[in-house]
């Protein structure tokens, strides 16, 4: 559920301009018919085809001007499976786990973490109206870069 609520974030409250990188892993981007098991506006806006996903899903071009990958299983029952998932504005990574439990810890799954983080972001995302925001700019490039280097150096140990 944090994919669809970043994904509302960046398109829906301002998000886009603040955000190079928006990673998902295993977000139910077309629903989840788990959701049925509970009546809440929380689990009713997560069914498949409901206004609220079809709406979001209709912007959702605007996630092209940055750096985006949907990490996700076919045999993820929780995020309607079997291709229903994938997300191909930008890059799909599909990974074969067999539960949702699994997502965060699985060795493959944190490799494809590491290496979108690798990717370089897009240049033309943000414009630079000073020095101050181009080293602003700087400095999170290199986070992200630290950040991936950190998570390849506990994978090798692991």
């Amino acid at each position: 559920m944090g994919g669809i609520v970043s994904q509302y974030y960046i398109q829906a409250l301002g998000g886009i301009d603040r955000v190079q990188r928006f990673i998902t892993l295993s977000t139910p981007h077309a629903g989840s018919w788990c959701v049925y098991l509970r009546s809440n506006i929380g689990c009713q806006q997560l069914r498949p085809n409901s206004s609220f996903l079809n709406q979001l899903n209709q912007q959702s071009e605007m996630l092209q001007k940055l750096n985006f990958t949907a990490i996700w299983s076919p045999f993820d029952l929780l995020t309607m499976s079997l291709g229903r998932a994938r997300w191909v504005l930008d890059r799909s990574v599909r990974i074969n786990v067999l539960r949702h439990k699994q997502i965060p810890s699985d060795s493959r799954i944190i490799q494809a973490v590491i290496e979108a983080l690798l990717e370089p972001c897009q240049q033309n995302l943000v414009q630079v109206h000073d020095r101050s925001t181009l080293h602003l700019i700087q400095e999170q490039k290199n986070s992200g870069e630290q950040i991936g280097a950190f998570l390849k150096d506990v994978i090798l140990a692991m």
